[in-house]
């Protein structure tokens, strides 16, 4: 048996030794197929690429058609934001306007209505007699000087959505370029006053309408001498003080760009005149809005011409501008407002005002990419109704002659980007009226006939020399709808004589103070579409 066994176990290791070489052989035979098979696929390969490279280029593909660019003068899809085509016409047009409320709170007398002027320029405003009423007559009117009724009269609290406006525009291709019509419109028209018991109503009045084509403009809008890209951004209606007016009238105005770029660009136009002076038909001056003389000529149109540079670095820009003013009283009215007794002069004269308005916008180039500095001076001979701070242009004298009276102011902006929606403004300025032939006089406040033929041609009680304005405020634009503002307003002014309160009921004292100032508050909430 054990022979047996040992015979078996032999025969199972030769067998298990056979099978083993079969495996093996059986792989070695794998391995030289599939590296048979590689080496076929590999001069298969080389086949093809010779191939290739012996066939002849294909042709080119097809191009894909595209559209041919529109002719000249077509209306471009997307070149005015917000518009659609009115139908069956090449125009489109554009609707768009806000709700705008302002709230205000005067520590002492005040600047004025909320949004409104700011700020008194002519004696019943600084007086201040009666202490209440509409923005012509009191409480409403501007700076309170001390010893004035309205001078004992602190705080007031004021809201106002009369800024709130409709605007306009369209777009129109011709074969002369793209025309442009725009037409702008607000609530603050001749009953501004309102009912405040009640409805608050107020009147739709007309801000801008004007046309353009290329780069010719007629109709109403802002005069050349207001720079609107180089002005501070003031939470307040009228600006601040010391800068250019924003004088809007009808105008003719061209502009040339000196570079493609639009780099080097010059301005010119004609704008409507307006005589505003004072001394003729024994009126005094209040606002260049209320006193037209009816003893004005109006022979010519003011001319202006603007040069403005512009770059990644900001922009500068400077305005100059001559003005014809001319008196011509045919009934021999007394001069001026009033002269003790009775002077009649048959005045008939004429003079030419002239100034000028300059200032950068300059990018700072630290921190926001538009933090900026600005800077504007503006003044000038007989440019009173320009200036931000509306003073007669030219006085009347005693003589019949009409004098030109040199204004002139400055302000400071510095505007900082908080982020890209948040921006800041720290603004400072002031504008002086050097008031000639004004006189003080004691015991009234009209000059007397020896004043007048000393040369006296303005009584200089009362009458306002300088303004100077402060405001720090900050806008929040949520989005392109809706914008939030507040702002800190501190200013003051004086003027070259006292006025006599002796007649005055609630006066405190005899004679008034020679200095007014006030602080405000104020927000500002803007909403549009």
């Amino acid at each position: 048996m054990r022979s047996l066994n040992k015979y078996g176990t032999m025969a199972a290791a030769v067998a298990l030794l056979a099978a083993s070489g079969t495996v093996a052989q059986a792989a070695d035979v794998d391995l030289q197929s599939l590296q048979q098979q590689i080496n076929q696929l590999q001069q298969q390969l080389k086949d093809l690429q010779a191939k290739q490279a012996a066939a002849p280029a294909p042709a080119a593909a097809a191009a894909i058609p595209v559209a041919a660019p529109p002719p000249a003068g077509t209306q471009q899809p997307g070149s005015f934001l917000g518009a659609f085509k009115i139908p069956g016409t090449n125009t489109m047009m554009k609707i768009g306007g806000f709700a705008k409320m302002d709230v205000t709170y005067d520590a002492e007398g005040n600047l004025g209505a909320a949004g409104a002027q700011s700020y008194a320029i002519n004696k019943t405003a600084l007086a201040n007699a009666t202490g209440n009423g509409s923005s012509a007559t009191g409480g409403n009117a501007g700076f309170a000087l001390a010893g004035t009724p309205a001078a004992r009269q602190t705080g007031r609290f004021q809201m106002d959505a009369r800024t709130s406006r409709l605007i306009a525009e369209t777009r129109t291709p011709t074969e002369y370029g793209e025309v442009k019509f725009f037409i702008e419109s607000e609530f603050r028209g001749s009953n501004y006053d309102g009912n405040s018991s009640n409805s608050n109503s107020s009147t739709l009045r007309l801000r801008q309408a004007y046309g353009t084509l290329g780069n010719l403009t007629a109709g109403q809008t802002y005069s050349l001498w207001t720079d609107r890209a180089t002005i501070p951004n003031s939470i307040d209606l009228t600006g601040p003080a010391g800068t250019e007016s924003g004088v809007r009238q009808a105008v003719l105005q061209y502009r040339w760009d000196l570079d493609k770029d639009q780099k080097n660009q010059i301005y010119v136009g004609v704008e409507n005149p307006y005589n505003d002076y004072v001394g003729a038909d024994k009126e005094a001056f209040t606002t260049a809005g209320g006193n037209m003389p009816i003893d004005n000529t109006t022979k010519a149109p003011d001319i202006l011409a603007k040069y403005a540079i512009n770059g990644s670095w900001g922009r500068w820009s400077t305005t100059l501008m001559a003005r014809y003013l001319e008196v011509d009283d045919v009934a021999g009215l007394s001069y001026p407002n009033g002269i003790s007794g009775t002077k009649n002069v048959y005045a008939h004269d004429a003079t030419i005002g002239y100034g000028f308005s300059t200032g950068p916008k300059i990018y700072t180039g630290l921190g926001n990419a538009k933090n900026a500095i600005l800077f504007r001076v503006s003044g000038g001979e007989g440019v009173g109704r320009y200036m931000n701070i509306q003073s007669a242009s030219a006085v009347v004298n005693g003589q019949g002659k009409l004098q030109t009276q040199l204004v002139g102011g400055y302000n400071v902006n510095y505007q900082h980007w908080f982020t890209d929606s948040i921006q800041g403004n720290l603004i400072y300025g002031q504008q002086h009226t050097w008031n000639k032939n004004a006189c003080a006089v004691t015991g009234s406040n009209s000059l007397s006939a020896s004043q007048v033929a000393a040369g006296c041609s303005q009584v200089a009680n009362g009458l306002q020399n300088t303004v100077s304005e402060l405001e720090a405020n900050a806008f929040w634009t949520v989005n392109p709808y809706v914008t939030f503002g507040a702002a800190y307003i501190y200013a003051y002014t004086n003027v070259g004589s006292p006025l006599y309160l002796g007649t005055t009921t609630g006066a405190t004292r005899t004679y008034s103070g020679t200095t007014a100032h006030d602080n405000r508050i104020q927000f500002s909430t803007i909403i549009g579409f």
